[in-house]
Parts: C-alpha cells; structure tokens; sequence
C-alpha cells in the first residue's frame, strides 16, 4: 500500500473515533435535557439506545478496516472507494442503521479532498 493510502487510513481511524465521540456528546446533551424535562424518559432510552448503537457499528468498522488488507497499490481514491464498499458491505451484514454509511462517506470525502488539495507531501 502507498504511503499516501495508509496515511489516509490512519487519518480515517482518527475521523471515525471522532464521530464516536460526537455521538457520546449528543448522549450528554439528551441527558441534560431529561434533567431540564426537555425530553421524557422514554424518549431518551429509545435515542440513546440507538446511538449506542451506532457507537457501536463504528467500532466494529473502525476494526473491519484494520482487518482488511487493502491493494498495495492502490492510490487514496481506490482505497477509499473499498472502504466505502467495506462499510456498504459490512452495515448490511451486522445490520447496522444506514446512517453509518452516511456518516463514513462524509468524513470520506472531505478526507480525500484534504489530501488532494496537498501538494504531494505524503
């Protein structure tokens, strides 16, 4: 694998352990609202259920892709068209919620556009 494929799939660890911690402050926003009433209880167990599901998912992928042996070969865009292949593949197997998908080809893309807007550094 390149150099620049691998540091993009570092970079990604990075971005999806990042998005686990998103869905962690989202949990603690939710809880500062059940102690303001805001949001009732069952409310709360049903949304906070489903992003510990999502946490959940994330991880799980998080380790599929560092199972998975990617083309040596392979440029950041093919690497990350399998990895868009993996999670499509991987959600569907372990039944994740599709948002996951969404949410990986977001960071996905800006990652790609990060490194190709670089002048070759990696």
């Amino acid at each position: 694998m390149s150099r620049s494929a691998r540091h993009f799939l570092d970079l990604l660890d990075v971005e999806l352990e990042d998005i686990c911690a998103d869905l962690r402050a989202m949990e603690d926003v939710m809880r500062d609202r059940i102690a303001a009433s805001d949001l009732t209880a069952y409310v709360y167990q049903e949304n906070s259920a489903l992003l510990e599901l999502e946490i959940a998912c994330i991880s799980r992928l998080r380790t599929a892709i560092k199972n998975t042996a990617f083309d040596p070969t392979a440029d950041i865009a093919e690497t990350a068209d399998e990895v868009r292949r993996l999670c499509t593949d991987e959600t569907r197997r372990m039944q994740m919620p599709p948002a996951i998908c969404v949410m990986v080809n977001r960071r996905l893309q800006r990652l790609v556009q990060f490194l190709d807007s670089q002048d070759g550094g990696f």
